[in-house]
């Protein structure tokens, strides 16, 4: 074999790792090829959505992959969605009053490529998928769950008995989301940051990544961090609260103070049960 052949392999071997390279980088880092454009053509297409609904929503459960939702307040049960995969977007309302609103796609094709110097990537930021759903104001649901992939979330006013927030590896940043009777958050990684939360019998699953909480904790508060850190602000005193917690390789503290294996009992109605394996688990009170 000709040394010019031998320089031509290695080369394109050379080219063929670091496309595998970049695209691993793209797909850890939440990225989405819907809102790319190739060479002048659109690898997905996109259509728009609006739809007001009159009939009785008691509940709400969204599925989201990438792009940008928002919640908040409107006059009206609404759904605004731009840029959404023509094929990939439902949304329906079924017997039992549940507003379902799903965008899920073929995620090794949908890379978002936005910062990236390639001279063939185009990226239209007007081509973003962004889904809004309304709410009516002094609405509470029955269950609201909200389960977000790689995309980001912005949540306002949120009011239900009962709740479930999910994150992948994306983002969801909510204030003033009350859960009245009980509620799960659930972070593989990436992150996630309530402000002016009102939460009751929370369940805090924490794989990676970082968990953000302020507000008003009550009932039974368990927290579990396997990596990553949870942060938790609450308005009441450390003497509202029993505590059980449990640290293994991570780290635990409540109000500045370590604590590696303790219970402690105030004839409290809430409390905190916190196990952290690795990584943080931070609690201030009042």
């Amino acid at each position: 074999m000709g040394k010019a052949i031998k320089r031509m392999l290695i080369g394109a071997a050379a080219l063929f790792i670091l496309g595998i390279i970049l695209c691993s980088i793209s797909v850890v880092a939440g990225v989405n090829t819907s809102n790319v454009t190739m060479f002048g053509k659109d690898i997905a297409t996109y259509m728009n959505f609006d739809q007001t609904y009159t009939q009785e929503i008691t509940a709400l459960d969204v599925d989201f992959d990438y792009g940008m939702l928002y919640v908040k307040e409107g006059e009206a049960f609404r759904v605004e969605a731009k840029n959404v995969p023509e094929e990939k977007f439902k949304v329906e309302v079924d017997k039992n009053g549940t507003l379902k609103v799903s965008e899920k796609r073929n995620k090794w094709f949908n890379i978002e490529l936005d910062g990236f110097p390639f001279f063939f990537f185009d990226n239209n930021k007007d081509k973003r998928t962004t889904i809004t759903i309304y709410l009516p104001k002094n609405t509470t649901l029955k269950s609201c769950n909200i389960d977000v992939s790689a995309g980001k979330a912005s949540l306002e006013n949120i009011s239900a008995e009962t709740g479930t927030l999910e994150v992948s590896a994306g983002q969801i940043v909510g204030n003033n989301i009350k859960l009245q009777k009980s509620s799960k958050l659930e972070l593989g990684a990436g992150s996630m940051e309530l402000s002016k939360a009102i939460l009751n019998d929370c369940d805090m699953d924490i794989s990676a990544g970082e968990l953000i909480v302020d507000g008003t904790l009550t009932g039974k508060t368990e927290a579990t961090c396997g990596a990553g850190s949870i942060k938790i602000t609450t308005d009441l005193e450390e003497k509202d609260y029993n505590y059980k917690c449990d640290a293994s390789a991570g780290s635990i503290k409540v109000n500045g103070n370590h604590v590696k294996h303790e219970s402690n009992n105030n004839n409290a109605t809430n409390s905190f049960d916190l196990d952290c394996s690795a990584g943080e688990i931070k609690v201030t009170t009042k």
